[in-house]
């Protein structure tokens, strides 16, 4: 088969959303698929000024990258840490995106990645245009996540929520995570028929168990320290406040260390408000080889939602924490995928969200129980070979991409 990806997201970026789109283009690759995606250039999670001239100065540029032919073309890169003129760039991609897409040749179905879930209307489009067939991988509800952050003015609320049902109505396949997001596409209205659950995956083999007293432990002074980490976007809906305050609840114990490693609008505002701390790290986000050090480097690792967000995704960082073979503390809404899958996997603790003192008192719990912390580590990583590798969940779109093509292999 063709297949052309639709994504914001995609190496050199660093995170979990160019990653995961790599992983699925190189996967299906190696099944021997062509491969072709429709990308901006890179300006997410990444110091632009240090990326290759070509990269900074055109307006469209192909490359082929293991095998992955690449399409880009120049987005919106300006004053994105300002709520509404983010909303309104995701609103303008679908154009720029269309505009890309048109021109790629021989595509047999395509795929939307969200976020932002706005690209499908670049697939609906191409459907109108070329009757290629589209599907949409739906990480988080678009006017929901945006309404639960905060985001959006509540003249916007409708726009959204329009864009979200015309994609719906539009794809011939909505890929979710899970049976509870399922569940909740199914109650908004959209045809069980449309949707498909296909697991997150996580690349086991990139990232796996390790030696906690390793480099990045040397190079960062994190030797003979207790490392709760949070490794991911700073954004909005981390509501990372309550990792700085948990951090200044447990500043007479010289022991433990908060890192926060990554990048994001909120980042700024969370230094100020830890100058001073002796037992809070930041750091920038690392690169894809880097990452899965920061992980083992950790005894603990953080996945953190605002109570207000009632996504049932479970965070993308979740299952590479398993797969690192490290404890999880989870502080996020109890309505979600998340905390059950950390209660089915007893890879760590879930509480309630936005309270510093609770995570304070657990992170000090896991401290003084490190054999139970460590349990929760392996208990994690078995669960995460067992149902979450790569081949085993790119398959169901494998099987998804044949339907829509009309039975096509390669």
């Amino acid at each position: 088969m063709n297949i052309l990806l639709l994504s914001d997201y995609f190496p050199p970026e660093s995170g979990a959303a160019p990653y995961w789109c790599w992983g699925l283009a190189k996967e299906l690759t190696l099944q021997g698929h062509d491969v072709q995606v429709v990308t901006g250039f890179p300006r997410h999670n990444i110091d632009v000024a240090k990326l290759d001239a070509r990269y900074r100065t055109q307006r469209l540029l192909y490359e082929n990258m293991d095998g992955i032919d690449v399409f880009r073309i120049r987005t919106p890169d300006f004053l994105e840490h300002i709520p509404i003129v983010r909303g309104l760039v995701h609103l303008g991609l679908p154009f720029l995106f269309f505009l890309r897409a048109a021109n790629v040749k021989d595509v047999d179905v395509a795929l939307a990645c969200s976020p932002p879930l706005s690209l499908g209307l670049a697939a609906a489009w191409l459907r109108a245009a070329k009757g290629t067939s589209f599907a949409v991988n739906s990480q988080d509800g678009f006017s929901q996540e945006a309404n639960d952050a905060g985001l959006l003015q509540r003249l916007f609320a409708p726009l959204f929520e329009a864009v979200e049902k015309h994609v719906h109505r539009r794809a011939s396949r909505i890929i979710v995570h899970s049976d509870t997001h399922r569940r909740a596409m199914i109650d908004k209205g959209v045809s069980p028929n449309k949707v498909v659950v296909a697991p997150h995956w996580v690349d086991t083999e990139l990232i796996k168990p390790g030696e906690t007293n390793n480099l990045f432990r040397a190079r960062n002074k994190l030797d003979g320290k207790f490392v709760v980490s949070f490794a991911g976007t700073i954004g909005f809906t981390q509501g990372l406040d309550i990792v700085i305050e948990a951090a200044e609840t447990l500043q007479s114990n010289r022991h433990v260390v908060f890192l926060i490693v990554g990048d994001g609008v909120e980042k700024t505002k969370l230094e100020i408000k830890a100058a001073g701390f002796k037992n809070v790290v930041f750091l920038p986000a690392q690169s894809r080889a880097e990452y899965p050090t920061v992980l083992t480097a950790s005894d603990v690792c953080l996945v953190t939602l605002r109570g207000n967000v009632k996504t049932p995704m479970a965070p993308s960082k979740l299952f590479r924490i398993m797969a690192a073979g490290r404890p999880i503390i989870a502080s996020l809404p109890p309505e979600g995928d998340a905390p059950k899958l950390i209660a089915a996997a007893k890879c760590g603790v879930c509480i309630r969200p936005d309270d510093p003192d609770l995570l304070a008192k657990t992170v000090f719990s896991l401290y003084n129980n490190r054999p139970l912390a460590a349990e929760m580590g392996r208990q994690g990583r078995t669960y995460a070979e067992n149902f979450f590798s790569r081949p085993k969940c790119v398959a169901v779109y494998e099987k998804i991409f044949k339907e829509l093509s009309g039975g096509k292999k390669s």
